[in-house]
């Protein structure tokens, strides 16, 4: 791995130094509390008589375990180190350097940036080794560090098969593993118990392909004679996979132990967790099972850890809007409510304003159901009903906490909705969510839950409704002039005006869209308004308001993007349906 020499002065120690200066590996495991002086003289005498390195050594004479060996190493010569815990590698990356290599050399591509390939070795700086990887793979070799045990297991995992969903399937047939009657509960507890690989495998090409084609949530249910498995795509649903439902007890036993749901259980809901990397993603999954008539469902939600937190100029704002939300963010104290339906991204907005504003300076707390990512410095509570940590519960309890700014993921009663409007009225900066159609709709939506008009007019600092629509592929984006009809159905001025569609290419799976854009409607309540919501003025007459002050709804908001070529006029339509 390294070459060794001994320092006669100080008694034989080995140096184990790539370059002077290096701290040498036995006082790394010394400070680290790993071994003792006398396991470490121990261990230069048993390398010098078998002709082994230090670390072989301690590792031989039980004094250390390979991993910590590892992870000593890397820190000496500052090289990042790998563990495989909870890794998965994609196949197409793996292909990407030949197996005669990983095997002469003891590597294993991890994953591929650009041109930049991560590359898992027991000796990383061998220079010959990664200039022949480089020359065979064309990408340039970013060395890590990792056990030998763990390389070589993975050698043999990933080279000794095609890891792809369809080929993993294929197998499962192949191996039988498709019998006709469906596996009794004590059949599918020994299969786990025996680590079923096939399975196993199944499971972590599903979760590879996911994580590929940007799917956020994995469906997988029983409908006899199959096992359906749809992903949900830019936020449409799509039949992904069929197998035979003699599978199903096996998948979601081996899913529970990985999320440590209690396997034997099938008649109530449960809900559970795990993490896991693919590539260079690090990923959080929520899992949770339902008892149906046809056996029991389960959801996988999928959340990249590096995806959810944007600056504020990524969201999708117009500029005269992101201006406007930016000053209202600053302001010390007030309400700022987003609406929207359930996966319209307003956790994403929310995530992005107080990272904008998170400083050391301020005391900012949260309240979320669930709490989906873990941001520095910032105070995250998760909610818990079934021990009364409620959203109204938890917010007597931040304000004994001298907050600055409050985050309470949703008002969905009138005792959260009234202690959001009293902090944000006594001196704090109060984010929120209602679940109302339109911007304009806000403030409606608290009169009924029995909030005084007074109130909410002198609370709410601005009120913003978002959307989600697919964005066009940009790999097949061509432009196309709509049918008079659709002109007159948008309420267009002109007939000629261009607009752009996807016209479907193996980039988007030839669906002509590759991920999704957010858009906002940005409503500040103005002098009138004010009057207006105090008078308990319908949401119609609040909009109309805020039209004659240059607001812009939605579908206004959409078509603009829309022209601009970001999205198509048929998602602006589908997503502002509601709102039209």
């Amino acid at each position: 791995m390294v070459r060794t020499h001994t320092d006669p002065d100080n008694h034989g120690r080995d140096c184990y130094m790539a370059f002077t200066g290096r701290k040498r590996l036995g006082d790394i495991l010394i400070e680290e509390g790993l071994i003792t002086n006398v396991q470490l003289l121990e261990g230069l005498e048993k390398g010098r008589r078998d002709g082994d390195r230090l670390g072989r050594a301690l590792i031989a004479l039980g004094y250390t375990t390979e991993e910590q060996t590892i992870k000593a190493i890397a820190k000496q010569l500052n090289i990042p180190h790998m563990a495989f815990d909870s890794f998965l590698i994609d196949p197409e990356v793996v292909s990407a350097m030949p197996e005669m290599l990983a095997r002469k050399y003891k590597a294993i591509p991890l994953f591929k940036v650009e041109d930049q390939l991560t590359m898992a070795m027991v000796d990383p700086l061998n220079i010959l080794s990664i200039d022949e990887m480089q020359e065979a793979t064309g990408c340039r070799i970013n060395p890590v560090i990792a056990a030998e045990r763990a390389i070589v297991d993975a050698i043999e995992k990933y080279y000794r098969r095609d890891g792809s969903l369809a080929r993993v399937y294929e197998t499962l047939h192949e191996r039988g593993r498709a019998p006709e009657a469906a596996p009794q509960l004590d059949e599918a507890l020994g299969d786990i118990a025996r680590d079923d690989s096939k399975v196993t495998d199944f499971i972590n090409a599903l979760l590879i392909e996911a994580v590929k084609v940007k799917a956020s949530d994995i469906h997988i249910e029983a409908e006899d004679p199959h096992l359906r498995i749809r992903f949900r795509i830019d936020g449409i649903m799509s039949e992904r996979l069929t197998t035979p439902v003699s599978l199903h007890a096996n998948v979601v036993s081996r899913l529970k132990i990985m999320a440590d749901l209690n396997i034997a259980e099938r008649r109530l809901p449960q809900d559970g967790r795990f993490q896991l990397s693919v590539g260079n993603k690090r990923i959080d999954v929520r899992m949770s099972t339902i008892p149906t008539v046809r056996g029991e469902k389960v959801v996988l939600r999928l959340l990249d850890q590096s995806s959810i937190v944007v600056g504020l100029e990524q969201l999708g704002f117009l500029p005269e809007q992101e201006l406007l939300f930016r000053d209202k963010i600053a302001k010390p104290y007030g309400m700022i409510v987003l609406t929207g339906p359930t996966g319209s991204g307003k956790t994403t907005t929310l995530y992005a304003a107080l990272s904008s504003i998170n400083a050391l300076d301020k005391n900012i707390v949260t309240l979320e159901d669930p709490v989906e990512y873990q941001l520095p410095v910032i105070n995250q509570i998760q909610i818990n009903p079934k021990i009364n940590l409620t959203f109204a519960g938890g917010l007597r309890a931040i304000l004994r906490q001298d907050p600055d700014v409050i985050m309470v993921g949703e008002i969905r009663d009138r005792e959260t909705a009234e202690m959001a409007v009293q902090s944000a009225l006594t001196g704090h900066l109060v984010f929120s969510t209602l679940h109302t159609n339109d911007a304009a709709g806000c403030a409606a939506r608290l009169l009924d839950m029995g909030i005084q008009p007074f109130l909410v007019a002198s609370s709410i600092i601005l009120v913003v409704g978002q959307r989600l629509a697919r964005r066009i592929c940009s790999h097949c984006r061509e432009p196309f002039t709509p049918s008079p009809a659709l002109v007159e159905q948008l309420r267009l001025a002109d007939t000629g005006v261009e607009f752009y569609h996807g016209a479907g290419c193996s980039h988007c799976h030839q669906t002509g869209y590759s991920g999704r854009l957010a858009f906002y409607e940005v409503l500040p309540p103005t002098a009138a308004i004010r009057e207006l919501i105090i008078a308990r003025a319908h949401a119609e007459a609040i909009r109309d308001r805020a039209r004659e002050d240059g607001f812009l709804p939605l579908r206004e908001v959409g078509l603009l993007h829309a022209r601009a070529g970001a999205t198509t006029i048929e998602e602006v339509l589908r997503v502002t349906m509601e709102v039209n």
